[in-house]
């Protein structure tokens, strides 16, 4: 399922819901967090003698799109006491695990992650773009698929009259 829907400065904007094969049982939070850190990270890597020219790619890319910076003002993430809408700086943990609700808490080893937002190196590879890559088997995914499937889009209703006050 996907949903495209246009952002305030006018540029494009999907939402994109695949269901995927060859997943873990669902209860199987071990094999689950596995799996999650198998193909969805939270953190860059760093680079050093041995990193090859696509790992220096693919962090070049990381650190240009998928680093969240707080800011203020009208599309701005930052309330009135400075704290960012978007959860942001995420907590330092050492391994994937499920929060209360269900939701993933993506592993993020060192503070330099913090701001990390969850991606796929290879999408992100090749589409040279932000691409917020999120784990969704949980069960507040069915609010998630009605909050952008039916929201539609945004409309104003305008009248214009000569003459009067």
């Amino acid at each position: 399922m996907r949903v495209i829907e246009f952002q305030f400065r006018g540029l494009p904007h999907a939402h994109v819901v695949m269901r995927l094969g060859g997943l873990p049982n669902e209860g199987d939070t071990v094999a689950q967090s596995t799996w999650i850190d198998q193909h969805i990270t939270a953190s860059i890597p760093t680079i050093t003698a041995e990193s090859t020219d696509e790992d220096r790619a693919y962090v070049e890319l990381a650190t240009k799109h998928m680093v969240h910076h707080c800011n203020r003002g009208q599309n701005g993430c930052l309330n009135d006491r400075g704290n960012c809408g978007k959860g942001f700086p995420k907590a330092v943990v050492e391994a994937t695990h499920f929060d209360q609700r269900g939701y993933p808490v993506y592993r993020r080893a060192n503070p330099h992650a913090s701001n990390v937002v969850p991606h796929n190196r290879l999408l992100l590879t090749l589409w040279d773009g932000h691409v917020n890559v999120e784990y969704a088997g949980y069960v507040f995914l069915v609010l998630y698929l009605y909050k952008y499937i039916f929201k539609g889009p945004d409309r104003a209703r305008v009248e214009v009259r000569e003459g009067e006050e």
